[in-house]
């Protein structure tokens, strides 16, 4: 529920733009996370 009450202050804080922005970058971090769990781990 947390998760959902924070993306829900996200979205009001910085509107759809700020959701995908934020959505993005957790999708780019967790994307070089996995290539470097892959490489190293």
């Amino acid at each position: 529920m947390a998760a959902v009450n924070r993306g829900g202050l996200l979205y009001a804080r910085f509107g759809p733009n700020g959701v995908g922005v934020v959505m993005l970058l957790i999708g780019i971090a967790m994307a070089a996370i996995g290539l470097v769990w892959a490489r190293y781990g």
